[in-house]
């Protein structure tokens, strides 16, 4: 009699390796700001774009010209948020990676409009 074990394994990793979630598009969008100032955002540029709040955006921007300029903008449910890495910190090294429509990220600023952190994260699946 053959056993339907071997069967019943292959039969569960197959059903675990079905979810790759290849193709997974984040479409996260959210921001809060203390009565201080202070606040954060999070989401993906695609979740902002896609947010039912049709007057949701996001960015980051840099500017190298004669005027030099960094900073993240964003309006959200009515309201406005913004902040301002300090020049040559390691907050601003990773805007450039900000960009990146597909990529998550999570920002913060202090009461007076200074980014204070910067998480950024890609991957096939929302496992950041």
């Amino acid at each position: 009699m053959k056993s339907s074990i071997p069967l019943l394994g292959a039969a569960a990793i197959l059903a675990i390796a079905a979810d790759t979630r290849a193709g997974y598009e984040d479409n996260l969008n959210n921001c809060y700001k203390n009565t201080d100032g202070s606040g954060w955002c999070y989401g993906s540029m695609r979740g902002f774009r896609t947010s039912a709040d049709a007057s949701a955006y996001a960015a980051f921007t840099s500017t190298a010209t004669t005027f030099s300029s960094t900073y993240f903008v964003a309006s959200f449910n009515s309201d406005f948020y913004t902040c301002v890495p300090s020049s040559g910190s390691p907050i601003e090294s990773l805007w450039p990676l900000a960009h990146n429509s597909d990529l998550y990220f999570t920002i913060g600023w202090d009461s007076n409009g200074t980014c204070t952190y910067l998480y950024v994260a890609s991957g096939s699946a929302n496992y950041y």
